[in-house]
């Protein structure tokens, strides 16, 4: 989880990934909707993994979220 969310996170820094791909993971779909009433903004991702599972992009977050829990508890530093 960690290594796609680094991917992602240069990817979007940079907008274009710039360092070698951590992850045998793709962006399958990316869409944006946004209301010219309110100005609200609705981003949907999608990843592809190697087996052919894929993560959307709140589940991926919450994921990548528990990974860091579980790494910085593992080093005590949680």
């Amino acid at each position: 989880m960690l290594d796609i969310i680094a991917d992602l996170a240069n990817c979007t820094k940079h907008l274009v990934l710039t360092k070698t791909i951590r992850a045998n993971a793709e962006l399958k779909s990316s869409s944006s909707t946004v209301s010219l009433h309110d100005g609200a903004m609705d981003r949907t991702i999608t990843i592809g993994l190697e087996d052919g599972s894929e993560y959307t992009g709140v589940v991926l977050l919450d994921d990548a979220h528990e990974a860091w829990e579980n790494l910085l508890t593992g080093h005590g530093l949680l």
